[in-house]
C-alpha cells in the first residue's frame, strides 16, 4: 500500500486541512477535543464528493454504527484495531 497520510487532531484544523487539498479517505474519530467527529462528516459529506469516510470510535455500539452510516460514514472501525483492519477498511472502500 502507498498512501500519504496527513493528521489533524481537531475539528477546525480537519476543515482547514480538506480546504488545502482532496483526500482519497478519511479516518474520522467520533470524539475529538473539540467536537464530535459527525461535526466534520457532516461537513465533508456537503463539501467533497469524492472523499470516503472511515469512522473510529472506542464507542462501537449499534446507536454509533448507525448514525455513522445514516450521516454518510463508508465504513466504522470500533476500537481497538490494528493494521489489519485499517487494510480491510481501506480494501472494502475501494481506494
Amino acid at each position: 500500500m502507498g498512501y500519504q497520510p496527513t493528521c489533524a487532531n481537531f475539528l477546525e484544523e480537519g476543515r482547514q486541512r480538506l480546504a488545502q487539498q482532496a483526500y482519497d479517505a478519511v479516518f474520522l474519530d467520533l470524539s475529538l477535543p473539540d467536537g464530535v467527529g459527525f461535526e466534520l462528516l457532516s461537513h465533508i459529506r456537503t463539501s467533497t464528493t469524492n472523499t470516503k469516510v472511515i469512522m473510529i470510535s472506542a464507542f462501537d455500539g449499534i446507536a454509533e454504527r448507525k448514525r455513522a452510516s445514516q450521516e454518510g460514514a463508508d465504513y466504522f472501525i470500533g476500537k481497538p484495531f490494528n493494521r489489519k483492519t485499517i487494510e480491510q477498511a481501506l480494501q472494502y472502500i475501494q481506494v
